[in-house]
Parts: structure tokens; sequence; C-alpha cells
């Protein structure tokens, strides 16, 4: 049987688990409705990173938050609360956080969006559960370099559609200094044509956006010890809150 405090607390957890989980789900979903609508390339909007990304943790909170209500010690509910899933997806949104904060709204250029669902919301309501719930298994160092997988697989993936597959062109409105679309004489709206590029995510991943391949490299390689470091970081959190005050709690 669970403590009593601890019953109401993963009420209160799913709770909440299903009410951004099930937000998020219209989001994307409406994300998804608006380019399989009115997008040339309909299979843009799910490859994005971000948006596969926002899409497991909407599976992982709405999974969570049933579980609790009902299952909690059931095998869907034991393993929603892996420490090691709990990780893999952590490591996902800092990867999505910090990609975004630093080379696709660069923070330090002031363009980067503070009140973004996908890019901000996210990352810090799976960082609060990632930290909140105890979770169950070991947690290994190396989880951090396993859940490195996904995103290499994602980045082999990204430099194989870059050189194979164009974007068709776009037709987007002109925009007048105030961001609103201008008109002609007619009435009409003034658009432009936005020739499709190479089917690159951003010029993150793409060599021919760096003045040199060592340099493309370099920032690749930067990129990996950075983001084992950053899992590393969490997984030392999670254990120093595992041993200081929820095994003390039970």
């Amino acid at each position: 049987m669970e403590p009593q405090q601890t019953k109401r607390k993963n009420y209160i957890l799913g709770f909440c688990a299903l009410i951004y989980g099930t937000l998020l789900l219209f989001l994307l979903v409406d994300g998804a409705a608006s380019f399989i609508i009115y997008s040339p390339d309909p299979w843009l909007y799910f490859y994005f990173f971000t948006v596969q990304t926002n899409f497991a943790v909407c599976l992982w909170l709405l999974t969570f938050g049933i579980t609790r209500f009902w299952g909690t010690n059931s095998k869907l509910g034991r393993f929603v609360t892996n420490r090691t899933v709990m990780t893999f997806l952590a490591i996902y949104v800092t990867i999505m956080f910090f990609v975004v904060a630093l080379a696709y709204q660069p923070i330090y250029l002031g363009k980067y969006r503070i009140f973004d669902v996908e890019h901000v919301f996210t990352p810090i309501i799976f960082w609060l559960y990632y930290f909140l719930i105890p979770g169950q298994g070991d947690l290994k160092y190396r989880a951090s370099l396993y859940a490195l997988i996904y995103p290499a697989f994602y980045f082999c993936l990204n430099m194989i559609l870059g050189h194979l597959v164009y974007y068709s062109d776009r037709v987007k409105p002109v925009l007048d200094e105030y961001g609103f679309p201008k008109y002609d004489a007619e009435h009409n709206v003034i658009t432009e044509i936005i020739p499709g590029g190479r089917a690159f995510n951003h010029d993150y991943f793409d060599p021919l956006a760096y003045p040199h391949i060592a340099l493309y490299i370099l920032t690749f390689v930067a990129s990996i010890i950075a983001y084992t470091l950053l899992g590393l970081a969490l997984i030392k959190l999670k254990k120093l809150l595992i041993k200081n005050y929820y095994e003390k709690e039970s």
C-alpha cells in the first residue's frame, strides 16, 4: 500500500500531467493539421526534432497521468516511471532547449521567445517531473551515452535528406514594417516566392552554412561533448535527490 501522502502527491502530479499533456496534444495536432492542409511539404512538420520530442513528452505525460489514477503498479505504470526512460526524455528536451536557445532563436541576439510552449514550457515541465518523481529501477551514468543514439540517428537522417531532398517553393505574403501583409492597388495581398532549399532542418545541420568544414566538424564534436555532460549532470542531480531526499523520505 502506498502512504496516503504519496498517493495524494501522485494524484496531483497525475492531474497536472493530464492537463498539460492534453493541451500539448491539441497544439501538436493543430500544427500537424495546418501543415498537412497548407504546406506544400506536409511531411516537414514531423521532420522537426522539436515536434518529435514534444510528441514523446506528450505521450509520457498522458500515460503518467492515467496510470497515477489507474494502474500505478502496472507494467505500464512502472515503465513510465523507469528512471532510464525518464532520463532519456530529460536529455532530449535539454538538447532541444539549448539548440533552440543558442542556434535557432539565439538568446544572445535577442531572438529568443520566452512564451513558447514547445521550446520553453515543455522542457521546464518535464524537468520538474524528472526531479519531482523518484522513479524506479537502476540509473547508470552510461544512460547519458545511450540516450544520444536517437539524436545521432536524427542527425544522420538529416544529413541524408538534406543532400537528397529539396523543399518545395513557398508563397509568402510580403510584410510591412509593422508585420502586416502589404496590399496592391486592387487590394490583393502582395506575395513573394521563397525558393525551396535543401531539406536540412536548419543551417546548424548544413555543412555549406559554415565557412569551413573544420568548423562544422568542431561544432558537432563540441555538441556531442556538451550533450553528454548535460546528460551526466541530470543523472548526477537525480541520484543526489534519490539518495538525500527520496530514500530518507521513505
